[in-house]
């Protein structure tokens, strides 16, 4: 049987990216015969700023406009979010959230679907406080990142994974699964793999690679050096090489998020910003 995400979920706004978001999101449900879930929040506008020296009567007036914008704001994305439900042929839910709420709410917005799919590095849609670092950090939910600009239709036609023999990333390679499953290509790439001296494989990956195997993915294992470059780059050349449209990585998965921030690293590389769409968790 093939696996299937239950749940998709998307941050969007009414901006051309944010629907681009929410059609890409639509298919990913459909593929899936997923619940489509869109939340949106409505940014403050910057023109407005002075209305923050309202005093008496003309705060109420400022209220009253900000509840206007809001329940307009929660009018029309309901009803984009519907619309892309009706073409994909998905049920839908709708949450429109406070732009301005705490940090640890931002984060939990991505708990309870199977997959968060969000704009990158512009989260359009999503509530101030909101990052795919501490939304990792708080809940490590499956996160699709999708770069700005990137061509319309659907991800995950060929699939390159980072594949380094831990926890995040085998984490990482079983929330993909149902991406992985209906790839045309997926490609387990290992950078300077280095294996215990007990490692009962006779190559590299091979066990890995027989398990999705077994969950029906087209898979095939290549090695490659960091060289000078970093694992980064090697990735990131890999995935060009190979015409991947998606990367699946294991955030964190061989240092801390501290440590990273502090040094570098994979993940801290890959959320500052990638040509390619990115699936994380």
């Amino acid at each position: 049987m093939m696996p299937n995400f239950n749940d998709v979920a998307v941050f969007f706004d009414l901006s051309s990216t944010g629907e681009s978001l929410l059609a890409l999101a639509g298919g990913l449900a459909k593929d899936n015969h997923a619940t489509l879930i869109g939340l949106s929040s409505l940014p403050i506008d910057p023109s407005s700023h002075g209305t923050g020296f309202a005093r008496g009567a003309a705060m109420g007036d400022v209220i009253l406009a900000r509840q206007g914008d809001q329940a307009r704001h929660a009018q029309s994305t309901t009803q984009a979010l519907l619309l892309a439900g009706a073409r994909a042929g998905v049920a839908t839910e709708m949450h429109v959230v406070d732009h301005t709420e705490s940090e640890e709410a931002a984060a939990a917005h991505a708990s309870y679907a199977d997959v968060m799919i969000v704009g990158h590095p512009l989260a359009v849609g999503a509530p101030l406080m909101w990052s795919p670092i501490l939304s990792l950090e708080r809940n490590g939910m499956p996160l699709l990142l999708v770069p700005d600009g990137r061509p319309q239709g659907p991800v995950g036609r060929r699939i390159l994974v980072g594949w380094n023999g831990t926890r995040a990333a085998r984490r990482a390679i079983a929330d993909a699964l149902p991406l992985l499953a209906r790839a045309e290509h997926v490609e387990l790439l290992m950078v300077d793999p280095v294996f215990a001296k007990d490692q009962s494989e006779e190559r590299p990956g091979a066990g890995l690679a027989l398990y999705l195997q077994k969950h029906g993915v087209p898979v095939s294992v290549r090695q490659v050096a960091a060289g000078g470059g970093g694992v980064t780059e090697a990735i990131l050349a890999a995935a060009v090489e190979s015409e991947c449209d998606l990367v699946v990585l294991g955030a964190y998965s061989r240092r801390s998020r501290y440590v990273e921030a502090l040094f570098g690293g994979v993940t801290q590389s890959f959320l500052a910003g990638t040509p390619i769409s990115l699936f994380i968790s």
